[in-house]
């Protein structure tokens, strides 16, 4: 199956190992929430091997399919460039796609190794210090 658009095609591959996890074990769930929640419940399907998740299915109150998000995770090695993570190459999520089915639209989240004024890290025991505290927080204008 592959996704396209604008930018690069996005091919993913249908695993044949997969769970689909039941009420029993904790991965259905019932929501109760306000009335006015949209949400009534969620299925999500893991990889058997890995035990990450790859697909969550949230239904609405009526029991009708609300969203659909699947994720992909790759190590980031291109053949050209590499991310690593101390002596191996990095491996992470890499995008997500959010399907809201009943209005029809599509959001596709990707990791970027950067954006303008912010870098990727990867193991760095210093990120809470730096993003996570209230001050860190309100001077980036949270």
């Amino acid at each position: 199956m592959s996704r396209g658009g604008p930018g690069p095609t996005v091919l993913c591959q249908l695993l044949p190992v997969c769970l689909v996890q039941v009420k029993d074990a904790g991965v259905v769930t019932e929501v109760e929430l306000h009335p006015g929640a949209p949400i009534g419940k969620k299925h999500v399907w893991f990889d058997a091997r890995t035990g990450l998740p790859l697909v969550m299915v949230s239904y609405d109150r009526r029991g009708d399919i609300f969203r659909s998000f699947e994720g992909a995770y790759s190590v980031y090695d291109d053949g050209k460039g590499r991310v690593m993570d101390g002596a191996r190459p990095y491996w992470s999520w890499c995008l997500i796609h959010a399907d809201n089915v009943q209005t029809g639209r599509m959001t596709r989240l990707e990791q970027l190794a950067g954006v303008p004024g912010h870098r990727m890290h990867v193991n760095d025991h210093n990120i809470y210090e730096k993003y996570l505290p209230v001050s860190a927080l309100q001077s980036r204008g949270a």
